[in-house]
Order: structure tokens, then C-alpha cells, then sequence
């Protein structure tokens, strides 16, 4: 009787160890689950000045990441002077006033906190609507383009927040 309380502590001790172990198992799956579900949705934008005839010059957002972009944030900063969005206007509109072009047909996306947007695509934020007629045209609409700064504050699905610089000398 003796020999058979022995095996019953060691069934119980191993039974127990096994218990304890696959415990351990599951919870750490599950956090591994936890991190690629994060990650296999995780945004990355880009902001993109075009100066190329394919598409309309001007800045475009594009969403390389796996996830939706949710938009938090945008400031535009032009000679290091923050644009200043006033009288119910949106950011674009400001900026373009703010740059004195001489380009009257602008095209503009509103793009405001809580907007998504998906992997792959890309938004023109804004831009000229009809196309430069010369080189030095082109050149001087670039050069007045490439006196804007961003910073854009965007999120994933789950809450975690990014950042996006994007100075002049990155675009």
C-alpha cells in the first residue's frame, strides 16, 4: 500500500507539472498571437511631394504599412513658421495662401483627425489641378513646395501612436 501512495504523489506531481507547463505554453501563444495581429496591421505613411508629369504636382500621402493610417494630426510648418488654419479653411488652403502661387486651379483632399487611410493607397493632399506649362514654372512651383514641413501624428487600429516627420529635405 505504501508503494502504491508513492505512484500516486508522483502521478499527481506530474500531472501537475504538465498542467502548469501547458499553462505556460498557452499564455505565451498568446501573446505571440497578440504581437503578430498587432504587427500584421501596422500602418506606415509616407508623404510624397510628385513633380513628375505622370500625376498632378503637389503632396500626396501614401500608406505602405499593412494597416489602416488614422490620421490624428497635421501641422504644416513653412520656413520653420507654423501655417495658422483660420476662418474655417482647411490646412491645404492655408498653405497655398500662405505660398502666394500663382496657381489658381488646387485640388485638395480634407484630410481630418480621425481619417483612415487603407494600405496601398495613395490621397493627393493637394496640388495643382492643371498641368505647368514650362520647366521654370515646374521649378519655381517646386522650390515654393519644398519650403513645407509636415509632422503628422497617425495611429493603428490598435491605438498605437506614430509619428511622421517630413521635412523639405526628405521629400
Amino acid at each position: 500500500m505504501n508503494d502504491k501512495r508513492k505512484w500516486d504523489r508522483i502521478t499527481a506531481v506530474v500531472s501537475l507539472f504538465i498542467a502548469v507547463l501547458a499553462l505556460g505554453v498557452s499564455l505565451w501563444q498568446g501573446m505571440v498571437t497578440r504581437t503578430h495581429n498587432r504587427l500584421s496591421v501596422r500602418p506606415r505613411l509616407q508623404l510624397l511631394y510628385n513633380a513628375y508629369r505622370d500625376k498632378p504636382p503637389g503632396f500626396y500621402f501614401k500608406n505602405v504599412g499593412t494597416g489602416p493610417a488614422i490620421i490624428r494630426k497635421i501641422e504644416a510648418y513653412i520656413d520653420g513658421k507654423p501655417v495658422d488654419v483660420t476662418h474655417g479653411k482647411i490646412l491645404p488652403e492655408c498653405i497655398i495662401n500662405t505660398l502666394c502661387t500663382k496657381y489658381t486651379k488646387w485640388k485638395t483632399q480634407h484630410i481630418a483627425p480621425g481619417f483612415s487611410i487603407m494600405p496601398g493607397e495613395e490621397l493627393l493632399y493637394f496640388g495643382i489641378y492643371s498641368p505647368i506649362d514650362s520647366m521654370k514654372e515646374e521649378e519655381e512651383f517646386s522650390n515654393k513646395m519644398l519650403k513645407v514641413d509636415f509632422y503628422v501624428d497617425f495611429e493603428s487600429i490598435y491605438n498605437e501612436q506614430y509619428h511622421l516627420r517630413a521635412v523639405n529635405e526628405n521629400l
